[in-house]
């Protein structure tokens, strides 16, 4: 786990995680809850999570997942837009 400041996005908090292929999305949810739980109570607010999954399968697969931070913690911790949060909050960028 890692904060740092990016230039555009604010404070982002980093998370890597190795995932299992057929269980990804759990293991990215899961990931993702953490971070909305640390960030809730930081004391300098946090713009951004990053999360980096290692998924092993055959080859090394990388997907990141970004997702702003006050979208998810309202959709995880205070269950407010989660009907939408999976599609307005997240962006993928995959590499193999």
């Amino acid at each position: 786990m890692d904060v740092f400041e990016h230039p555009k996005s604010g404070r982002v908090l980093k998370i890597k995680v190795t995932a299992r292929r057929t269980q990804g999305e759990k293991d990215l949810v899961f990931a993702l809850a953490a971070a909305s739980a640390v960030a809730n109570l930081a004391e300098k607010n946090i713009e951004l999570f990053w999360i980096e999954m290692d998924i092993r399968y055959k080859k090394v697969e990388i997907t990141t997942a970004l997702a702003p931070a006050k979208c998810t913690i309202d959709a995880i911790i205070y269950k407010e837009g989660t009907e939408s949060w999976w599609d307005d909050c997240l962006e993928f960028i995959w590499v193999q």
